[in-house]
């Protein structure tokens, strides 16, 4: 058990998103290469339950056509949660996968391109 510890305690990193800042993500000292990701928050479900999907289309560039945003909706996953079932819930490790480039992934999530299947989450209560 020890070795898998120490394995675990030796990859991991913690960075925190600046929602201001379009450039945190290479600052942050995340590594652009494969691996697992998750995130956290502090934000209380209620408000996680009041957060709009910032868009519902989007006019895609290269060929002009109308597309469904393809960022998921925090609202409606966190409207999931039912109070009879909330001694289960995990509501600080809120969203985790895995990506070829741990970087660029966590950029998506923060200023994602709206066709992206990422957070979107400094266009959520006030953001960019």
């Amino acid at each position: 058990m020890n070795p898998l510890k120490k394995y675990i305690n030796g990859i991991y990193s913690c960075s925190l998103i600046d929602l201001k800042d379009k450039k945190w993500h290479l600052k942050s000292g995340i590594p652009n290469e494969s691996g697992w990701y998750f995130i956290s928050t502090n934000a209380p479900l209620s408000v996680l339950q009041n957060q709009v999907l910032w868009k519902k289309k989007y006019i895609q560039k290269k060929n002009v056509k109308t597309k469904n945003v393809g960022n998921y909706n925090i609202q409606e996953r966190a409207l999931r949660y039912s109070p009879d079932l909330q001694i289960y819930w995990n509501t600080k490790d809120v969203y985790s996968g895995m990506a070829s480039k741990l970087r660029d992934r966590a950029k998506e999530h923060t200023f994602p391109d709206p066709g992206t299947g990422g957070l979107a989450l400094s266009k959520y209560n006030g953001g960019d």
